[in-house]
Formats: C-alpha cells, sequence, structure tokens
C-alpha cells in the first residue's frame, strides 16, 4: 500500500509502487499494484445519497432516523454478503415429496430468507400502511429504494405485497388478512395462513396468450358456492410462487362449464380472485394451484418465477364479477411506481460502485477519479441518477398525497391521484429505459473487471432490463398515456409550475405543451401512435427538469438543464451517450462528484 497520500504526491506514489511491483513480481505474482483498494462495504446507503436524503426532507417523509439505520444496515458486509449468495444460488423446484405426494414447493438459499426479513421486517412492504399518515408512504418509497440496491430480485415479492394491500383493506372476504400483510412480520413457512403473523402476497395475471393483454385471458371460474370458485387455466408468469396467496385473473363461466368457447368470449370480462396456497376453509393445502416449471430467466436469479396451472384450484371472488382489471388496477399503478424507485435504486448503487472505484484506481499516472474525462463521465451520471431519483421520489409523494387524503379538498385529492396515475407511468416509461444504458457506461468504468461476475456490476447489468418489461413494456406505457390523454393537462400544469425560471425550460414546455394538445385532438390516430414514445420521452424530461428546479440542489439543476435540455435556438451540438451530452466546468463538476462519494461507516 503507498503510504504517500494527497493529490500532489501521485506521481511518488505511482513510482512507489511501479518499485514494489517490480521487486514482488517473483515472490507474488498476485500483488494488486494499481487496483482499487477500497472496498465497498459497510457504506450508509442513505447517507451516501443526497438527492435520496433532500427528496425525503422536501416531499415530506417521516422516521428519518429509521430511515439512517436502515441505510447503515443495508450497506454492511454480512447483509450485502447474504444479497450476493441469494443471488448465486437459484431457488429450486420440489413439485412432489419422497411418497410421490405433490407439494409445489420452491426452495431458497437460507441467505434469500435473510435478506427477505431485512426487507419486509423494516417495513419495505407495509410502512407506508402501518403509519397512513402524511409522509408515510414518502418513508417506505425510500425504504424499498434502498432495498433494491442490495439485491433486486426478492424485491418482487416486498412489491407485491405492498400493491395488494389497498385491495385487502377495501372488499369484504379479504379484509381479516389485511394486518397479517401490514404486519412487518417475515415467515416463510410452507402453512396456512391463519397460522402465520406475516403473509406476502403474489400476482398470477399474464397467459401464454394474452401477455399485457390480461382481457385476453382464457382462465375459467366454476362457482362453488360461499364466494368460492373452482379456477382452471394456464398462468405463464406466476412470481414468487412461495407467496401465501395470489392475485389473479379469470372470466366467471356464466354456465358452470370450462369451455374453451367460455374462455375465448370477449364478452365475458374477467373477475378477481384471491387464490391461496391452502384452502382457508378446510385448511387443507390447494392442490389444484399446481407449479409446473421455474423459469430459466436472465436476471432476477434469486427471485422465482414459474409456470402455474390451475386445475380445479380454490379461489374467493375479490370485487365485483367481471370488473377484475378495474380491481387490480390500482396494483398496477403502485407496482410502476415501485418499478422507477427500483431503477433509480439500481442506477445509484451502479454509480455508487463507479465513483468508488474510481476513487481507489490509478492510472496513467493519477487515480481515475482526478482524469478530466472519466471527471466528466461521472458527473453525468451523477446528474441523471439524481433526476431518477427525485423523479422516482416525487410520484410517491404523489401517491402519498391523495392516498393519505392529506391535500386541502377534495378536488387537490383527485387532482393528485391523476398526477400520480399519469406522471407515475411517464416516469417509470423513462427511468426504467434508461437504466441499461446508465449500468452499462458504470461497468465500463471497471473496465474488465466490470464485466466479471466476481464483481456486482455484472448482475446490475443483467437485472436492468427487468423493470422497463415488468408491469407495461415501453409500447405499452406508451399506449397507456395515450388512453389517458385527459390527464396529460394536469402533468403539464404540474411541470409549469416553474414556468419563468429558466428561459431553455420554458421554451422546451411550450414545444412538449404544443404536441400534447396536437395529439390529444385524436389520441389513437397513426400519427398519434408512431410519436407516442418520443412524446413520452420529451414528457419525462420535462417532468425532471421541473423537479430538479423546484426542488433539487441548484447545482445539479443547472447541470441537467445544460445537459439534457435543448437551447432557446434549438438543440446544442451534444453526444448521445453519457459523458457526451455536455462538458462540465471544473467546478461544477468538482461540486457534482463531491456530494455524491459513497459514505462510510467506521
Amino acid at each position: 500500500v503507498c503510504s504517500y497520500a494527497g493529490k500532489d504526491d501521485e506521481d511518488q506514489c505511482v513510482k512507489s509502487i511501479e518499485s514494489d511491483a517490480k521487486e514482488n513480481f517473483v515472490h507474488d505474482r498476485h500483488a494488486l499494484g494499481l487496483q482499487s483498494k477500497y472496498a465497498f462495504e459497510n457504506i450508509n446507503v442513505f447517507k451516501s445519497d443526497p438527492a435520496l436524503v433532500d427528496s425525503v426532507k422536501v416531499f415530506g417523509g417521516t422516521h428519518t432516523l429509521h430511515l439512517n439505520e436502515f441505510g447503515i444496515k443495508s450497506g454492511q458486509d454480512a447483509i450485502m454478503s447474504a444479497a450476493e449468495l441469494a443471488e448465486k444460488n437459484k431457488p429450486t423446484l420440489r413439485q412432489f415429496d419422497n411418497y410421490g405426494r405433490r407439494i409445489d414447493v420452491a426452495d431458497y438459499h437460507d441467505a434469500y430468507h435473510t435478506i427477505m426479513k431485512h426487507g419486509l421486517e423494516n417495513g419495505c412492504a407495509g410502512h407506508g400502511f402501518k403509519h397512513n399518515t402524511t409522509g408515510s408512504h414518502v418513508t417506505r418509497a425510500a425504504l424499498i429504494y434502498m432495498e433494491n440496491q442490495l439485491e433486486p430480485g426478492h424485491c418482487c415479492p416486498i412489491v407485491m405485497t405492498a400493491a395488494a394491500i389497498p385491495v385487502f383493506q377495501r372488499y369484504d372476504g379479504v379484509q381479516q388478512y389485511a394486518d397479517q400483510i401490514i404486519s412487518q412480520k417475515y415467515d416463510p413457512r410452507n402453512v396456512p395462513m391463519d397460522q402465520k403473523a406475516g403473509i406476502t402476497i403474489g400476482m398470477s395475471m399474464t397467459e401464454k396468450q394474452g401477455g399485457s393483454d390480461v382481457r385476453a385471458n382464457t382462465t375459467t371460474a366454476v362457482p362453488l358456492g360461499n364466494n368460492a370458485y373452482s379456477l382452471t387455466g394456464h398462468k405463464w408468469f406466476t412470481s414468487a410462487p412461495m407467496c401465501d396467496a395470489f392475485l389473479t385473473l379469470a372470466k366467471i363461466s356464466p354456465d358452470g362449464s370450462t369451455s374453451s368457447a367460455v374462455a375465448a368470449d370477449p364478452k365475458v370480462a374477467p373477475s378477481c380472485f384471491l387464490v391461496p396456497r391452502w384452502v382457508p376453509t378446510t385448511g387443507e393445502r390447494n392442490t389444484g394451484f399446481q407449479v409446473m416449471r421455474l423459469k430459466d430467466k436472465l436476471g432476477d436469479r434469486a427471485n422465482a418465477s414459474s409456470e402455474v396451472e390451475y386445475r380445479g384450484a380454490w379461489g374467493q371472488l375479490v370485487g365485483e364479477p367481471g370488473k377484475g382489471v378495474k380491481t387490480i388496477i390500482e396494483m398496477v399503478q403502485s407496482t410502476r411506481l415501485d418499478c422507477t424507485l427500483g431503477s433509480a435504486g439500481a442506477a445509484r448503487r451502479a454509480l455508487q460502485l463507479a465513483l468508488n472505484h474510481a476513487n481507489g484506481r490509478k492510472a496513467f499516472g493519477h487515480k481515475l477519479i482526478h482524469q478530466p474525462l472519466m471527471r466528466n463521465l461521472l458527473a453525468d451520471l451523477c446528474v441523471e441518477s439524481e433526476a431518477h431519483t427525485m423523479n422516482a421520489m416525487y410520484m410517491a409523494r404523489a401517491f402519498d398525497r391523495y392516498y393519505t387524503a392529506s391535500s386541502s379538498s377534495a378536488e387537490d385529492i383527485e387532482t393528485e391521484k391523476e398526477l400520480f396515475r399519469i406522471g407515475v407511468s411517464v416516469s417509470k416509461y423513462f427511468v426504467t429505459k434508461r437504466l441499461p444504458g446508465f449500468v452499462y457506461e458504470c461497468m465500463e468504468a471497471l473496465g474488465g473487471n466490470g464485466y466479471v461476475e466476481d464483481f456486482p456490476m455484472a448482475r446490475l447489468f443483467r437485472q436492468s432490463p427487468l423493470n422497463a418489461i415488468w408491469e407495461g413494456s415501453g409500447n405499452v406505457i406508451a399506449l397507456d398515456i395515450l388512453r389517458g390523454h385527459a390527464a396529460l393537462p394536469i402533468l403539464l400544469k404540474d411541470i409549469q409550475q416553474v414556468r419563468g425560471s429558466d428561459s431553455r425550460l420554458d421554451a422546451y414546455v411550450a414545444q412538449v405543451e404544443a404536441t400534447v394538445n396536437a395529439v390529444r385532438k385524436d389520441p389513437l390516430s397513426l400519427e398519434s401512435q408512431r410519436g407516442a414514445r418520443n412524446l413520452v420521452d420529451r414528457l419525462a424530461l420535462a417532468l425532471q427538469a421541473s423537479i430538479l428546479v423546484r426542488y433539487g440542489d441548484k447545482q445539479i439543476a443547472e447541470a441537467f438543464l445544460a445537459s439534457r435540455i435543448p437551447s432557446v435556438e434549438g438543440s446544442a451540438a451534444r453526444g448521445a451517450n453519457f459523458g457526451g451530452y455536455a462538458v462540465y466546468n471544473e467546478a461544477l463538476t468538482d461540486s457534482i462528484l463531491s456530494r455524491n462519494m459513497p459514505v462510510f461507516e467506521v
């Protein structure tokens, strides 16, 4: 280890290391030489993230002491090692016990249960609803944002459980389970729900022929009496099959048959059902719920995703018959928020790894963090990361304000609801789609090491496309926004709160508004559909710029405007990749990097 310290001594430091390397060559071929010597462990995930800290403060988050403690816990070496083990040891399926009886159990590594307990018992699913006061859902958003940085796969059942809570609170027949979902207890035992202090809820919606078009589903439900049904069909994606129960869609058969004619009838709208692993009325295993196989996925490996057959599976109707899509739509919006938070968190983790590496790695006579081109790239990534974080947390505030009824009037609450509905779709589309390119640039900062599975960047990169695909891929989201065009003026009004603060942004928003007005005249025309992605990209940039100008760090806001928003005269000459959007001056670069470095706990 070089004994010289300080930037001025780097040349002498390099000479010293080179001399040591020559001396050690014969004796130790594994001398680290110029590699980074700073391990990424024992960091404060909360305090290391200025945009998150600022967001919690300005958006009314609560329990900041808990957030700080959680940030410390989530950055400790032991929990990060458990996360790595959970990802490297994929779950396996046992369909039968040793006597040949069906059990349909997914077995997880012990490390998976460690991180599930860490997430659930610290409130990553239930905190917002357990407290349900102004700011509590902002706090919960910060928790799941940090938990995603630990390991994103296990967050899937946590996210689904959180999204299901309003359904369980609202509808008769399932309300008795709400307290167990909110309990912040993790109980992985495969036993009936009434024997557990805490339960998790999964979703089983997608079918082979339907994909995102859940109205094309063919699963049927035959009444058994007392609000119970027998379900027959196939679910192509059922994530986390060891959840205690699953919300699913099926078409109620009017004549009690399970014929293909009923399944394919477009006049029969799907209904929502709760399918538990154990039948609550008998305490016996729900034998009609059969797991056929686990998916072999690119990423998300700690989480089991499965294909399921319903062969007379017991299910309980939730909500009104034929109103299944209406019942689950709020869940979809909630999971879209968590996709946005998850991708923003993943970007943050990748950035922190790149910053930590650059601060310890020496090349060509200087630390990477002091190399001008690397500094400009890292600063640009910091700007992007802070924009995504504040964007995601701003949407969490919109959810918080309408769900906890903390706005000043019923009209304001409805406005916040519409702002959340349209804004979270725009945000989910943009933030999740930006992530793969972002993680790649952070991976490249580590050079060849970034591409090796021994380092965490490879895991982050494999995971990075998922949130853009889950809960509505790019085209689905963009078309949803066109169909929900009536709410676009509410989003524009929110963006325009910064009118007059910057001429570049004023001109850009005016152009976006003109496009929105043109699209709203015929939102589903061929021209509108062809241009949907372009419109959503521009809306997202305008939204992020507006949020940063109102609530973000002033230097970050200026850097974002200079690098992402065209000038009044037109688009400035800028590159198409990170590090090429703008050339930041040294003072601004130094300020951006300094505020974003990891904070280590001794």
